[in-house]
């Protein structure tokens, strides 16, 4: 992230002119995880969560999803 407001101003007005695809998830790990576990349930385990893992900080996840044969 860039620390200067005016500098993060300028990325973001460039990001916007090259029409970047920028998309964010406001969940923290143990709500996406939840999120993950809850719809599974709800679509009758249709996929299995195989890996979850957070980094250090927190502000990243990874989830590997497997879809399940009927």
């Amino acid at each position: 992230m860039v620390a200067d407001p005016a500098l993060r101003e300028a990325e973001m007005r460039r990001l916007m002119e090259i029409r970047y695809s920028i998309h964010f998830h406001v969940w923290d790990g143990m709500a996406a995880l939840d999120f993950f576990t809850k719809t599974c349930d709800f679509l009758g385990r249709k996929f299995e969560i195989r890996l979850f893992e957070q980094s250090a900080q927190g502000h990243e996840n990874i989830f590997i999803l497997e879809k399940l044969r009927s």
